[in-house]
């Protein structure tokens, strides 16, 4: 290989968001990028999720012939096990693997869903879907010793718990570890580079529509300056993401949905599946109020970012959820869940899965109805259309 390929992932990076920071001025780095090189949307997966896209990018496949459409997926030995996708069920090979095949070398780092990290790559730092720091996420398994000498905290990932203040200190120390171990990963000797940057994600589903996320985007872009400034003239970049980003003006709580159509029953645990909209126990719900709800009437009144900061986490927790109890995805995921009268469940978003074997013609029926039932959904939000897709073809596969 004449030069190395670097490929830096920009976790939900959309144009649409982008476009007016980028005509403003905000973002001059990848505006220069944009200029000197070429630019376009690309095309996500279905469904538009974290995983699968990104393992979609590094095999070249689309989520039915890779088998994996979601976070979660049943297990193969136990259709009625839910349990989480991991490294190990992308039955096909990667970029660094046919890099290796071509006798290059690769690093990877931070990308969703390399838990447990792959081995064919010279240094692997695992991504989202890590268990933890405590697990063996790097490989090999002493270059963790390497990320503890980060000047800077390293975070795997972040949850959205947490008053604003602390979630935007931690989503920093996320980028700029990322950018110290990149910097520190490309000294290596490599054909391949393939890190993300996944704080994006993060801030932008904590902090959407705020001046915090353009000024993080303005950070953002000088990090990628000072990175694009440190590669060498022979090198091939590429900035990519998974999928787009925007406002979200509803939800469909498919498994309550499908509850109510007689094909999905939760049984026992603490909430008996209760939640997804289903919860009245509670005297505040009772009357109409949840966390949500309260949080789109503090949204129009444009008072939400202040009372979200002046009132502690611990007491904005008092105030139950739509899902209080435990929800639909809790009882799948502990299998509290009646079989015998379940006929599809959902593991949003990747789409519905049904009861009995696929072969049957009673299967045929079930998905039939569920198809035509889908389509005449009464969706209340104006502009909101629903669809729905055959695996076969939408993934040009007949054995999904």
């Amino acid at each position: 290989m004449t030069g190395r390929t670097i490929v830096l992932g920009l976790d939900g990076a959309d144009w649409n968001f982008l476009e007016p920071w980028l005509d403003a001025g905000e973002l001059p780095e990848l505006q220069r990028l944009m200029e000197t090189g070429v630019s376009g949307p690309l095309e996500t997966v279905v469904p538009p999720s974290t995983v699968p896209a990104w393992p979609c990018m590094f095999t070249g496949l689309n989520p039915g012939h890779l088998g994996i459409a979601h976070f979660m997926m049943p297990a193969h030995n136990d259709p009625h096990s839910i349990r989480t996708v991991d490294y190990d069920d992308f039955n096909a090979p990667a970029l660094w693997d046919m890099v290796a095949d071509n006798g290059g070398d690769s690093v990877v780092a931070n990308i969703p869903g390399t838990y447990p990290p792959p081995t064919t790559p010279q240094v692997t730092v695992s991504g989202m879907m890590t268990p933890s720091k405590s697990d063996s996420y790097t490989h090999p398994d002493s270059y963790c010793e390497n990320i503890k000498g980060l000047e800077t905290p390293y975070h795997i990932d972040r949850t959205l718990w947490g008053d604003n203040e602390e979630f935007l200190e931690d989503i920093y120390e996320m980028t700029d570890s990322r950018f110290e171990l990149f910097d520190e990963l490309l000294g290596h000797e490599l054909d391949l580079f393939f890190g993300v940057i996944s704080a994006t994600d993060r801030i932008q589903h904590k902090l959407w529509d705020t001046h915090e996320l353009c000024e993080y985007w303005s950070y953002l872009d000088d990090k990628i300056g000072e990175f694009v400034a440190d590669l060498d003239e022979s090198d091939t970049l590429l900035i990519v993401s998974d999928h787009g980003f925007g406002e979200c003006r509803g939800s469909l709580y498919v498994n309550y949905w499908l509850k109510e159509q007689g094909w999905f029953q939760a049984t026992g645990g603490r909430g008996s599946g209760s939640g997804g909209g289903n919860a009245v126990s509670n005297p505040i719900l009772k009357v109409g109020l949840s966390r949500e709800r309260i949080r789109e009437m503090l949204y129009v009144l444009e008072i939400k970012d202040y009372i979200e900061r002046l009132v502690p986490t611990r007491l904005q927790k008092i105030i139950p959820t739509k899902q209080e109890g435990e929800t639909f995805d809790e009882a799948l995921m502990k299998g509290h869940i009646d079989w015998d009268t379940t006929d599809c469940y959902a593991l949003s978003p990747s789409g519905v899965y049904l009861e009995p074997d696929p072969g049957t013609e009673r299967y045929r029926e079930r998905r039939e109805a569920v198809i035509e039932k889908f389509r005449h959904i009464d969706v209340p939000t104006e502009g909101v259309e629903t669809h729905s897709w055959k695996p076969e073809n939408l993934y040009n596969i007949e054995d999904v």
